[in-house]
């Protein structure tokens, strides 16, 4: 067949019906604000309560190197990485993926520091630590290394799966609630460096939406009482 006969369009037929054109996709036509200034005021975010806290870490590498679909970990093989780890230590993951079936090392290692490692925090997301979340990454964007040190017993994974489940169910939110805002990255000019451990963040609470109406955030402590005069 002439490759070129295929640029030619195909005139339509008279008095043959025509498939109506595709139907637009609702999700498209939402407007999205980004609420992100110059200094990533993260105002009118969706209200985490909202958000299910039950789901557990995701595995980080679900996918193989191929791309091929990875079963989740079951409790078996939990286990068994346990114990290798504690006979082995938490270094040779080559050693400990022999003992498991379609495992690799790299899926081993990162089961291990994402969920089964005791310094990692499987605690449900609270309020305070979703409120954190999105104010830190609306001002300095997607840096989960360098935000972990600000959320004790949660993975650089585990910051970004939960902005991610955030974002996710904000966008189905906001097709029922137009209050509802959703949550989204600076851009790189405007992503600031994150300060060293131990300096205090400035950065705005942001304020939350729950039944289609804003929900203050909460108020500043009361100012120290003036000194008595002797």
């Amino acid at each position: 067949m002439d490759p070129t006969l295929s640029t030619v369009p195909i005139p339509q037929s008279a008095g043959i019906p025509q498939p109506p054109p595709p139907a637009c996709d609702e999700t498209s036509a939402i407007s999205v604000k980004d609420k992100t200034n110059e200094i990533g005021d993260p105002s009118n975010i969706i209200n985490p309560v909202a958000i299910n806290n039950s789901t557990p870490v995701n595995n980080p590498d679900q996918n193989d190197t191929n791309g091929h679909k990875k079963r989740k970990f079951t409790q078996e093989e939990d286990e068994i990485v346990r114990q290798l780890v504690n006979e082995h230590g938490p270094k040779q993951w080559d050693l400990i993926a022999k003992s498991l079936k379609n495992r690799t090392a790299r899926q081993c290692r990162d089961r291990w520091k994402h969920y089964l490692s005791p310094t990692v925090s499987l605690r449900e997301w609270t309020l305070e630590e979703d409120r954190l979340l999105l104010s830190y990454t609306q001002q300095f964007g997607p840096q989960w290394a360098a935000l972990v040190k600000f959320f004790p017993g949660r993975t650089d994974i585990n910051l970004k799966n939960r902005f991610n489940k955030l974002q996710r169910k904000s966008k189905k939110l906001s097709q029922m609630n137009p209050n509802v805002q959703i949550p989204t990255l600076p851009s790189p000019d405007h992503q600031q460096p994150v300060p060293p451990s131990g300096q205090p963040l400035q950065c705005p609470m942001p304020s939350l939406v729950k039944d289609g109406n804003k929900e203050a955030s909460p108020p500043p402590p009361p100012p120290p009482p003036p000194p008595q005069e002797t």
